[in-house]
This record gives C-alpha cells, sequence and structure tokens, in this order.
C-alpha cells in the first residue's frame, strides 16, 4: 500500500521552510512522505505504511495542530451549500473532483495548505468541492483521510458569501 497518494512538483521549499515543524512530528512519517513526494523513493513510504495502523479522528485533529491549520464546521458548509443552491433556483448542484482532476486555478496559498497538511498526515487524499453553474464555481479545498468518516474544509476561496470562521477544534 502506498502511503502517498499524490505527488507533488517543486517541493523542495516546503521541505526547508517546514524543516522545523517536521522536527516536532513523527519524523519516519514525514521523511517517508518526503522522499516519496521530493525524490520519488516509494520505500520507505511502503515499510511506514506496513507499521502505521489506521489513523482516527484524533490522529487527524493532531496532524491539523502540527500543520497549523483550522478547519471550517461542516455544518456552516452545508448551510452555504444550501444557500447556494437556493439562490441559483436549484439550477445547478455541488460537485467534489480529486484536486489533480479539478481543471481550474487553485491559489497558491489553498496550495500551500494542502503541503503542510499533505506533510503532517500523508494519508490525507485533497478535493474541491465546488458548485457546477453555468454563472458560478464557488470553491472549497477539502480532504479525507481513509478510516475516518468525514471530510475535511480547510480552504474557501471565491466565495464572498461564505463568512463562517475556522475551527480550533474538529466537529463531528
Amino acid at each position: 500500500m502506498d502511503i502517498v497518494k499524490q505527488d507533488y512538483v517543486s517541493v523542495a521549499a516546503v521541505v526547508v521552510a517546514n524543516s522545523e515543524q517536521l522536527a516536532r512530528s513523527n519524523t519516519r512519517i514525514k521523511r517517508a512522505a518526503l522522499a516519496r513526494i521530493a525524490l520519488g523513493y516509494k520505500e520507505l513510504s511502503l515499510a511506514v505504511a506496513e507499521t502505521r495502523e489506521r489513523l482516527t479522528l484524533l490522529d487527524v485533529e493532531e496532524g491539523l495542530r502540527q500543520a497549523d491549520v483550522q478547519v471550517f464546521d461542516n455544518k456552516d458548509v452545508g448551510r452555504y451549500k444550501a444557500y447556494i443552491r437556493e439562490k441559483s433556483w436549484n439550477n445547478g448542484g455541488w460537485a467534489t473532483d480529486p484536486i489533480s482532476e479539478y481543471g481550474q486555478p487553485v491559489p497558491e496559498f489553498a496550495i500551500d495548505t494542502a503541503l503542510r497538511i499533505k506533510q503532517a498526515i500523508p494519508e490525507a487524499e485533497f478535493s474541491i468541492e465546488h458548485f457546477v453553474h453555468w454563472r458560478t464555481n464557488d470553491p472549497f479545498l477539502s480532504f479525507k483521510v481513509p478510516g475516518v468518516q468525514r471530510r475535511f474544509v480547510v480552504e474557501v476561496w471565491d466565495e464572498p458569501d461564505f463568512t463562517a470562521e475556522r475551527k480550533e477544534e474538529v466537529a463531528t
């Protein structure tokens, strides 16, 4: 089982910029993820995957703290999605695309957030949730972790009516 699901280009700057964070976190897991991402070396990731148990919600919370990322409450996001759907007279709907297949630009601040999370939680699988309508896109950056039964929304852009604040703790 390959622990890192997505590859990123030009990760060297992230490695250097977050070397302090790397030292604070589980060094072997981070080293495996960085070796896979930056060097294309998979063997350490495979070895770590064999010894690492399935992640829990507490593991994800700890990873988010290590990455210094706060999430949006899923209830706030759900209310906003319903509002946008009603506002568009139910002409359109929400889609979730893997970040690698999303055909629109993703801002660099969202990419930075995803890279910090990926470094702390190598199992994270990123998606863009967006409203499919002829006039608007309304994107959110979210991720899931296999074995954890929820999606975590961590960034938003081009959503002028979304005013929810980030939460320190992950609400279930």
